[in-house]
């Protein structure tokens, strides 16, 4: 649904309460960024304290997250009985996600209008936590896939070396507001 179908949404639902105030302007919409205006910050095992501190700052004035996952690809399909092709492909998912291991994170805040944080740079920031645990050399994975990840940039040994221990980010992640715990 677009925002304008959404926001029109919002504004009918709250006309019918009965409630005397006007209807609220619909927000306006944030401005496109380009590509300079951005600073992706890559986050290793050596800057992950202090990453989580800006994360910590901006989480109450950014509360909306969208992320982005890099996994190595699809490698095993179910079998059996499926209520619908959504279900096959949610099942596809969660058993691919359920086996293998995480490669990277993109977490991008916003607050309601959509803007973003800028963290002290000048720039809108956006997070891109890299993670250690897989291993083109024992890991099972989507060749195609892996092929597709090293295009984009990731250097798997890189991330083997320096990346981020996924049980310490998730100790972080629970504890920076983001998942509503504190």
């Amino acid at each position: 649904m677009s925002s304008t179908a959404s926001t029109t949404a919002t504004a009918t639902a709250a006309n019918n309460n009965n409630n005397s105030d006007p209807p609220s302007p619909p927000p306006t919409p944030p401005i496109p960024l380009k590509e300079d205006q951005i600073e992706i910050r890559d986050v290793w095992c050596d800057n992950l304290e202090s990453e989580f501190d800006l994360i910590r700052d901006i989480v109450d004035d950014y509360p909306f997250v969208a992320m982005d996952t890099e996994f190595p690809g699809v490698v095993l399909r179910p079998v059996g009985q499926f209520k619908n092709s959504s279900d096959y492909h949610y099942q596809t998912l969660k058993a691919n996600v359920d086996l293998l291991k995480l490669i990277q994170l993109g977490l991008t805040f916003s607050d309601e209008e959509g803007n973003l944080p800028t963290c002290g740079t000048g720039k809108y920031c956006v997070w891109q936590f890299n993670f250690r645990e897989f291993s083109v050399a024992d890991d099972v994975f989507a060749h195609d896939s892996i092929e597709l990840l090293r295009q984009s940039g990731i250097d798997f040994k890189k991330n083997n070396e320096r990346g981020i221990d996924a049980h310490r980010f998730g100790e972080l992640l629970m504890s920076s507001g983001i998942a509503g715990v504190k």
